[in-house]
């Protein structure tokens, strides 16, 4: 017995379905049939995207009485464009990071320069009166003014990759323990801390700035769980890339209020933030992106409104560390 349109149906992903309908509905009724593209599931539980030409022979009395059709799997093809447009996306945003990463350290570089005589002079004056008077009181002001400003050159600075990390032997789990202890002060106790931290190789890496990744990715996750109760999830594990060679992946996830497409398609980029005026910089993720790709590692983001947000981020293993682990990067 052929099968019937119950049998075929079923083939048809749940969310292409009434869109298959629709278009074999239009063509059997006289519209003109436009190739249509949707996922199947096969029998061994695999997800395929093909594409579907068909035409229908109608009778005289304009009944459908044949159709023919063909079926193309293009899967790979489309697995292929969206990995060349993803490559595209990540090509131009590095352009224009270098860009103004460039601009940014030039700057930088200027406004710290003009810092130093303020800091040295203001600290060197403020010697020479009480510490009760006002003007004691005020050119103590301006040293503290001046070291914000310090720190926020530093932070430029490492934005735009124009202060070379300073790479040693480092054990990742002993950063990431160091820095949770100077965090958890720092976080709501509505905030639990899921720690799953496995034994890595030490591998070569600028410790000071690695705690920094880790202090702005889990502020990050703790504003956007806000007041609400919930968890950060830290996790560090040995891992295998796609091309086999050995790779630690650190990952930090929330149980926030998460991103939608728009938001997450922007979230490196310099200078944006979602947060209200004189609440962030936008400069957080830009940081830690810089920091990671100097250390020849990468980032995978994933997060859906209400679902929280998950950060993986992979560094590459020296041949010669090896891994305690063979398991695949997710």
């Amino acid at each position: 017995m052929a099968p019937g349109y119950e049998q075929l149906i079923e083939l048809v992903h749940p969310e292409d379905r009434e869109r298959f309908w629709a278009a074999r509905t239009g063509e059997i009724s006289g519209l003109t049939a436009a190739a249509i593209e949707y996922r199947i599931i096969r029998s061994d539980g695999m997800t395929r995207t093909v594409r579907r030409e068909s035409a229908v022979v109608f009778d005289e009395d304009k009944r459908p009485i044949r159709l023919y059709g063909t079926l193309q799997d293009v899967t790979e093809r489309r697995h292929g464009e969206r990995r060349e447009r993803e490559l595209e996306r990540q090509l131009l945003h590095s352009q224009k990071l270098e860009a103004l990463g460039t601009l940014a350290g030039g700057i930088a570089h200027d406004l710290n320069n003009t810092l130093v005589p303020i800091m040295a002079l203001s600290k060197i004056t403020a010697r020479g009166f009480d510490p009760d008077t006002r003007i004691r009181g005020n050119l103590d002001t301006i040293y503290r003014a001046s070291e914000h400003a310090r720190d926020l050159v530093q932070r430029v600075l490492t934005f735009s990759r124009k202060d070379e990390p300073e790479k040693h032997e480092n054990d990742l789990g002993s950063i990431v323990h160091e820095s949770l202890e100077l965090l958890r002060a720092t976080v709501p106790s509505s905030i639990q801390f899921q720690l799953q931290v496995e034994p890595t190789p030490p591998i070569p890496v600028d410790a000071a700035q690695l705690r920094q990744v880790v202090t702005n990715l889990i502020t990050n996750a703790a504003q956007a769980i806000g007041r609400d109760m919930g968890t950060i999830t830290v996790s560090l594990m040995p891992t295998v890339g796609v091309s086999g060679a050995p790779e630690i992946c650190l990952s930090i996830a929330d149980t926030g209020a998460g991103m939608d497409e728009p938001t997450l398609g922007r979230i490196f980029e310099p200078f944006f933030t979602t947060k209200a005026v004189g609440q962030g910089t936008g400069l957080g993720l830009s940081i830690v992106h810089g920091i990671v790709t100097s250390h020849g590692g990468r980032i995978e983001v994933s997060s859906a409104p209400g679902q929280g947000t998950r950060l993986d981020l992979y560094f590459a293993v020296p041949v010669s560390a090896g891994v305690t682990s063979s398991r695949p990067a997710a």
